[in-house]
């Protein structure tokens, strides 16, 4: 009878053996073709995106494992974890494994069945005794059609297991070793390196591998090159490089920026005096800060890929700009503008401008050449005259401007049958009344016939660089010596006043400073600190009129500046004073003195502390109505401030514990800086964390 396929069991072929003629031959009818398996085409796609899924897993193992022995790329955050080798390697065989096994399994399993089918089968009978036989249609056939072979190979149960076993491994180290914050970035946050969030990502890859080949239960069979196989495997294999280059794009960006709320409010005032740390904020894992500054709502911490700004009053994070690949960053705060800077090599350098209250960007293209400063509204350039004279040029900051402006005005020093030396970089500062912005230019000028004669020198225009001084190095010895400071107005160059004095001795030098670390109280314009002649001037910047001094602060020549050992602030409201002990370098009491700018003493306090010297003294700061002294135990580590209300006399103050610097280390020092809403505290070195101190 015919031989047939068993209806609803396209695993089995029906055979027709008939005996004919004197000779019993054996005639076998194998019938239609069958079609194939119809879940073989499902299982082949499965089988082969496993396939890819692991052969992706292995790309990203070997682009590990070149990352970690430093042909090419570099960490992000920190440095390769040293374990990271290891792990590599043992997913890289799993990877591997996850190919080859499934191949091996196969052929054992095929070994075995056809041993077992060598086993059972029945001897041959006799070509002449051997009958006539005719196969039932149930009996199983050892002629199959391939596709139909191929639809009953399946992986032994022994391989079962071990994909079963080793997916439940892995997911539950998917899920052990899931990296939750650097997911979800905020300013630039990642906790984990760029080295674990890949690692977590060929973990994912390799269980994906392994669940979608525990589903296909067979190796992938077809060719290659077939519709299904190539597309499978092509696709699984660039979804793992695909979905890790975003994962690691997302956790670990290039550049990290926010900006400050739309409408943020009015920014908080500088605090008159702190009573307890208010809050603490740590770098992201490898940034380090380089400096802090105060800024228009709180401190500006200068990092070495870029900036962070803090609400004074909470510590929350306003604004952020960081660029996380650049190697060669220089961050620069100005009143106008925060400047980052990179180098692209044979001194030339692109940068990037922000507003410093939201941290939007000013400019993209920003002019670099020759630049000292910004205001809010111009640039501050140094310039070349003809002549070789060292000035300033002002150019303006036009918004959207993408190259150098137009110059609005340049300034060279020049006086009259003189030779002049412009002095270190100008000084922008801004008159809160009128809003009008001032420049302060220092120069010295001389007359060049009598300098050569009386030095022997010949004159030409020199840079003012380091320890070189210039024609000042000749005070004493040469009569027609000056030292000038002229302010002009920012927006059109003219001389608003002018302040000359004799240079008497070779040490004279014209050095104008402002209490950096303590900011101008509200209302009041920064004072201009002159030293001239060992005398100390606290001038108006927008009149030039010093202040009155007070006269237990003069010396016996009537000076004003050499019992003072350092201004801690001054403004056009007043100033505060630190004096000198009973001498030079001693640890007697020593007192601090606020004045009004008449010159009248309108509080004091003393300061008799044994753990306070000479340089705790130099970190003072002072405000509205306290001052405050940084202080570091050399042994514990442990910092603290001396605080001191300014009217306390004799009473002297209290001490503030705030921490200790994360990590110990040799030559560090308690730094203190105002900023609005808070009093900044941070050990210098590596800046591991800074607290804000706050009433």
């Amino acid at each position: 009878m015919d031989g047939t396929e068993s209806e609803g069991d396209p695993e089995r072929t029906g055979h027709l053996e008939s005996g004919g003629g004197a000779q019993g031959g054996v005639q076998t009818d194998t019938g239609p073709p069958q079609p194939p398996h119809p879940r073989q085409p499902w299982r082949d796609a499965l089988a082969w995106a496993a396939a890819g899924l692991f052969a992706g897993a292995l790309v990203l193992c070997l682009f590990g494992l070149a990352r970690h022995l430093g042909l090419f790329g570099a960490e992000l955050v920190g440095e390769i974890p040293e374990s990271a080798l290891t792990y590599w390697i043992l997913l890289a065989m799993v990877a591997v494994a996850g190919l080859v096994l499934p191949h091996t399994s196969l052929t054992v399993l095929e070994d075995e069945q056809d041993q077992g089918d060598a086993t059972d089968a029945p001897a041959a009978p006799d070509a002449q005794d051997a009958p006539a036989v005719s196969s039932a249609p149930d009996t199983p056939s050892t002629s199959a059609a391939p596709e139909a072979q191929e639809a009953t190979r399946s992986f032994p149960r022994a391989h079962t297991v071990l994909l079963s076993v080793s997916s439940g491994i892995l997911v539950f180290l998917v899920v052990w070793l899931f990296p939750r914050y650097p997911l979800t970035p905020a300013s630039g946050r990642a906790v984990s390196s760029e080295t674990e969030v890949l690692l977590w990502a060929c973990l994912v890859a390799l269980f994906l591998g392994g669940l979608l080949s525990l589903a296909a239960q067979r190796p992938p069979r077809r060719p290659f090159l077939s519709l299904v196989s190539l597309p499978c495997f092509t696709a699984a294999a660039l979804a793992v490089v695909v979905a890790a280059t975003v994962l690691g794009s997302v956790t670990h960006p290039e550049v990290v920026h926010t900006v400050a709320a739309d409408d943020p409010g009015d920014p908080p005032s500088v605090p008159g005096s702190v009573s307890a740390r208010g809050w603490t904020w740590a770098p992201p894992p490898g940034a380090s800060i380089s400096r802090v500054a105060a800024g228009p709502r709180g401190p500006i911490l200068l990092l070495d890929d870029g900036f962070v700004a803090l609400d004074g009053a909470t510590g929350s994070e306003l604004w952020t700009y960081r660029e996380l690949h650049e190697t060669e960053l220089e961050t620069r705060l100005f009143e106008g503008a925060a400047l980052l800077t990179r180098s692209t090599g044979n001194g030339a350098a692109t940068g990037m401008l922000l507003d410093p209250a939201t941290g939007e960007i000013i400019s993209e293209r920003p002019d670099l050449e020759g630049l000292q400063t910004y205001t809010p509204t111009v640039s501050l350039h140094e310039y070349l005259s003809d002549d070789g004279t060292e000035g300033i040029e002002v150019r303006s900051r036009e918004p959207g401007l993408t190259g150098p402006a137009d110059p609005l005005w340049s300034f060279v020093p020049q006086e009259t049958d003189l030779f002049c030396e412009f002095q270190p970089r100008a000084r922008p500062t801004t008159d809160p009344d009128t809003g009008d912005g001032l420049v302060v230019a220092a120069y010295a000028c001389v007359d060049p016939g009598e300098f050569e004669e009386k030095t022997l020198e010949t004159l030409e225009p020199q840079p003012i660089r380091g320890d070189y001084h210039g024609i000042l190095a000749h005070g004493g010895s040469v009569d027609s010596l000056v030292a000038t400071v002229a302010v002009l107005d920012l927006s059109t160059g003219e001389e608003v006043w002018r302040r000359d004095d004799p240079v008497l001795h070779s040490q004279h030098r014209i050095d104008l400073k402002s209490g950096s670390r303590a900011l101008a109280t509200e209302g009041e314009v920064p004072a201009l600190e002159l030293w001239s002649d060992y005398e100390l001037f606290l001038l108006d910047p927008r009149t030039g009129e010093p202040q009155g001094h007070p006269e237990e602060a003069r010396d016996r020549r009537g000076r004003f500046g050499p019992a003072v050992d350092r201004v801690l602030r001054a403004d056009t409201g007043g100033a505060v004073l630190l004096m000198r002990g009973d001498y030079h370098g001693s640890d007697s009491p020593r007192e601090v003195l606020t004045t009004d700018p008449d010159g009248k003493v309108t509080a004091r306090v003393t300061i008799d502390e044994s753990e306070l010297d000479q340089s705790h003294l130099n970190q003072a700061v002072a405000l509205e109505d306290t001052l405050l002294i940084p202080y570091m135990d050399e042994e514990t580590r442990l910092t603290s401030v001396y605080a001191a209300p300014l009217a306390a006399g004799d009473f002297g103050g209290e001490w503030l514990e705030v921490g200790s610097p994360r990590y110990s280390a040799s030559r560090k020092e308690h730094r203190l800086i105002a900023a609005p809403g808070a009093v900044v505290s941070y050990v210098t070195g590596d800046i591991t964390e800074v607290h804000g101190l706050v009433p």
